[in-house]
Order: C-alpha cells, then structure tokens, then sequence
C-alpha cells in the first residue's frame, strides 16, 4: 500500500470518530438544555451526568 493511502485511511478514520463524538455532543446539549428549562428537580439531577459526559467527550476530541 502507498503511504499516502495509510495516512488518509487513518485520517478519515479519525474524523469519523470525532464527527461521531461531535454528534453525540449536540445531543447532549440539547437534552441538557431541556433539562434546564424544565427546572424539575430529577432533570436538574440528570443533567450533572450529561454534563460529566460531554466533559469527557470533550477531551477526546
């Protein structure tokens, strides 16, 4: 195989996994921010764990 070949397979590869952690973000945002305007007490609750994920989502991209 051709180098070049290597190096974009690897770089498409890897910009699937961000994209994909990009989406999985935009969920989360979304269902935090209805959390947050709901101010019910379980939502609120609920949304420390989302946050915590999109934390850790964050720092892999």
């Amino acid at each position: 195989m051709h180098p070049d070949h290597n190096i974009f397979k690897t770089f498409h590869k890897s910009f699937v996994q961000v994209e994909h952690i990009l989406d999985q973000n935009r969920v989360l945002i979304n269902e935090i921010n209805q959390n947050q305007e709901s101010k019910m007490p379980d939502n609120l609750t609920r949304n420390v764990g989302l946050i915590r994920e999109l934390n850790n989502n964050i720092r892999k991209v």
